[in-house]
């Protein structure tokens, strides 16, 4: 990792009133090329999978924290430049908000005990829901799969906060990581960390 955290120090650095700002999307494409040299989402109009988007996440989240970058802001006119718009690694720590310090479990519920808690306004039908998430869902599981309101509510905020999130995109890592890094705790549950920016502090959940 050595040879990766020099090629990310000899990335351009934009200087705002005497503070550092490292371009985000030029660090994971960094990271993304170093790590799958050969990788088919390395050319134009390719996609990477659920488990090598989030060990890009990982590691560059990793090395730039190392590097003294803290959190990730976006920038935009008159600050900086209209073609320079965007997300940028900050040596500025985030703000915690009081209630992001213990923020409630989210939970995945798939199997044994839908019906019931659909009937009783918990659930949210990931295949009938309004995001239009039938087709990812269907992808990644052959039964029925389900969102508490909390999951929904994630994403929701997720979307809306000034990451480049879409609906599906988070789905589609949501239930990948399951599937991939997924742990079975019990016959109905199955833990696994999932990386989703733009809520807050927290970043693994």
């Amino acid at each position: 990792m050595k040879d990766l955290k020099t090629r990310l120090a000899a990335l351009p650095v934009q200087m705002i009133d005497g503070k550092g700002y490292l371009s985000y999307q030029a660090v994971t494409d960094t990271v993304a090329a170093f790590l799958f040299p050969n990788g088919r989402f390395s050319q134009p109009g390719s996609q990477m999978d659920a488990a090598a988007y989030q060990t890009v996440l990982q590691t560059a989240d990793a090395l730039c924290r190392e590097m003294g970058y803290l959190s990730v802001v976006k920038l935009t006119p008159p600050t900086i430049p209209f073609a320079d718009m965007g997300l940028y690694w900050s040596a500025q720590p985030e703000t915690i908000a009081q209630e992001e310090l213990d923020p409630e479990p989210v939970f995945i519920h798939a199997g044994p005990g839908r019906v019931e808690m659909l009937e009783e306004g918990q659930l949210v039908e990931a295949r009938l829901n309004q995001l239009g998430l039938d087709e990812v869902t269907r992808q990644h599981f052959k039964i029925p799969v389900t969102a508490s309101d909390s999951v929904v509510d994630l994403m929701q905020r997720a979307v809306a906060s000034a990451w480049p999130n879409d609906f599906k995109g988070l789905w589609t890592d949501i239930l990948g990581m399951c599937v991939v890094t997924g742990k079975d705790i019990s016959p109905t549950e199955r833990q696994f960390s999932v990386i989703i920016r733009g809520v807050g502090q927290q970043r693994y959940w």
